[in-house]
């Protein structure tokens, strides 16, 4: 999701939530939007537990504008991915996925919650990080990388916006999310995609050179985090 001034996430937040039409779940706050999705705070009423639901929801004005052109077929291709990816990772610094849902007026994720907010605004709000600190979050970040490489997938976004805390402590354990752009290893990655500021040279240039990329690209952005 792109970043947005502290003026448009609050008025994000109280924008309208369309109901969720699941028994199951019930919307209690916006935590954020970003392209054809949006990401709510949910309590499962089934489990008797918070979650993070990520929603594609098809009866909006944006997403009806643009599903003629093809966008339905892809968005759906995206979702399943990003579900399946999450479902093969298991990893204590990796948000976990609990279900995907579908139905002919949306398709959404049931995520684990971290409710300590991004890295992003913490970073902002305490100005710097310790040395301590700071490899207390970046260890966290390295190991669950690491997980995934080795697992054969790359997360292609990693950004202060997309590791999350897990409570509001300053040593809270770190979770990353997001994985919409994530993709196996044993693909050939060409695709110019994540967040420029935090992209390696190589993922910029691979269109133009058509060398492709691997997963260190994940690593440079660490660095750069």
């Amino acid at each position: 999701m792109s970043r947005k001034t502290p003026q448009q996430r609050e008025q994000s937040k109280k924008a309208k939530i369309n109901p969720l039409r699941s028994d199951k779940y019930r919307l209690l706050s916006r935590l954020g939007d970003g392209g054809f999705c949006e990401v709510f705070r949910a309590k499962d009423l089934v489990n008797n537990r918070l979650v993070a639901i990520k929603r594609v929801d098809r009866t909006k004005p944006t997403y009806q504008k643009y599903s003629a052109k093809d966008v339905e077929r892809k968005i759906k291709k995206l979702m399943y991915r990003e579900a399946a990816i999450m479902r093969a990772l298991d990893h204590p610094n990796l948000i976990k996925l609990y279900e995907l849902v579908e139905d002919s007026e949306q398709i959404f994720l049931a995520m684990q919650l971290a409710e300590g907010g991004e890295l992003f605004d913490r970073i902002i709000k305490r100005g710097k990080f310790t040395e301590k600190d700071a490899a207390n979050v970046m260890s966290q970040v390295i190991r669950a990388v690491k997980y995934m490489h080795d697992r054969g997938y790359v997360h292609r976004d990693i950004k202060p916006e997309n590791i999350l805390f897990d409570s509001e402590s300053d040593d809270s354990k770190l979770l990353i999310t997001d994985f919409g752009l994530s993709r196996e290893l044993e693909q050939k990655m060409l695709t110019n995609c994540g967040t420029v500021d935090y992209s390696a040279p190589e993922l910029l240039k691979s269109k133009l050179t058509k060398a492709g990329y691997g997963p260190e690209v994940d690593n440079w952005s660490i660095g750069v985090v």
